[in-house]
């Protein structure tokens, strides 16, 4: 079977979304996902040891966003204990980018590190999160674009903590394209990464356009790395492993 190759966010979903000449979009290499027997996930492979990406010691002395920012926080994300959010600065949070780059990490070893697996929760906004995308590459879904009807869409940002990372956007429900490939954000715009371990998250508020009669929008339910550069995709139209996912990058 061809290999399939990308870059950034769209490598780990290219696999559900390739066309083909004499199929539907996406549908040859997902019915042979599901061809009984003749598709095997690979083998997880051993992946060395992060060292910590983030301090948590030193984070937890930042201060909290101020009343109105954290007022937005909780409508937005439901559960949140706003008495244990920390608005992250600039420094320290291009900290953990630097060390992420250095350590040739991955967004996925970003959004698990230990730090954000506990009861508090760390708040990156629009603007740090706009200075972070114009010096590196995460690979996770864009900071900002243009939707597929010609309208802007932006992170207005980032909460991760209490198990889980919420990207926040300024519009509901809007699709875009990333590599020719089509994606969706719902779920009142707000992607949630549920931490379920290190470089283990499940995704809710995110689908990816397969094919148009046996699955248009794949809802994208987990991701898990199977080695350094590889994961495991599992969607509602299926699952595949073997999928690259790129280092953090400096542009």
């Amino acid at each position: 079977m061809k290999k399939i190759k990308a870059s950034g966010f769209a490598a780990a979903f290219a696999v559900f979304l390739v066309s083909t000449a004499h199929s539907e979009p996406g549908l040859r290499l997902i019915q042979e996902a599901f061809g009984a027997a003749r598709f095997e996930f690979p083998k997880p492979v051993a992946r060395p040891a992060l060292a910590p990406l983030v301090q948590p010691k030193h984070w937890m002395g930042f201060p909290p966003p101020d009343a109105q920012t954290l007022a937005w926080l909780v409508s937005r994300i439901p559960g949140l204990d706003a008495g244990k959010v920390h608005a992250v600065p600039l420094e320290a949070a291009e900290g953990v980018m630097q060390r992420a780059f250095t350590a040739k990490a991955t967004y996925l070893d970003i959004f698990t590190d230990e730090a954000f697996r506990n009861g508090s929760a760390y708040y990156v906004s629009q603007a740090v999160l706009d200075a972070l995308d114009r010096r590196y590459i995460s690979g996770t879904v864009p900071v900002r674009g243009q939707t597929e009807d010609g309208k802007t869409f932006q992170m207005q940002g980032l909460v991760a903590g209490q198990g889980k990372v919420q990207l926040l956007f300024d519009r509901g429900e809007f699709t875009f394209k990333e590599d020719k490939n089509r994606f969706k954000v719902h779920n009142n715009g707000r992607v949630e990464a549920g931490i379920r371990g290190a470089g283990d998250i499940s995704i809710d508020g995110l689908s990816a356009y397969g094919a148009p009669v046996f699955c248009p929008w794949a809802k994208i339910q987990r991701m898990s790395k199977e080695s350094m550069y590889k994961i495991r995709v599992e969607t509602s139209c299926g699952a595949r492993g073997g999928n690259d996912i790129s280092p953090i990058l400096l542009r």
